[in-house]
């Protein structure tokens, strides 16, 4: 059975996060954090690794920050699995045009 695109970035986004969680002191930052930034002034923080809802009614994405070593994937769906991926990335993200999304994964 083949890999889905969006099934694929999930799993990766939540193994690269178990293996930086795993290591043994170097590099090791703890807990992936988010902090996602919307058009209203509404911010949502965001907190461990997998997938998670974007607080509905919250308004478009302007902007996401997180740690350097975090890695983020947004998606246009309230699911992860299934909807389409929007960015990928690591750090800090601010968008030009307000980006509606549904849901982040960290790892």
């Amino acid at each position: 059975m083949p890999v889905r695109p969006a099934s694929l970035a999930t799993m990766s986004a939540a193994i690269a996060g178990a293996v930086r969680q795993d290591t043994d002191g170097a590099g090791a930052t703890g807990t992936p954090r988010a902090t996602l930034t919307f058009d209203s002034g509404h911010q949502q923080h965001i907190e461990g690794t997998g997938c998670h809802q974007v607080t509905e009614g919250s308004g478009r994405l302007v902007a996401l920050s997180t740690d350097s070593d975090t890695t983020f994937v947004l998606f246009t769906g309230p699911h992860c699995q299934g909807s389409r991926i929007l960015d990928t990335g690591q750090g800090t993200v601010e968008y030009s045009t307000p980006t509606a999304v549904g849901s982040v994964v960290l790892g």
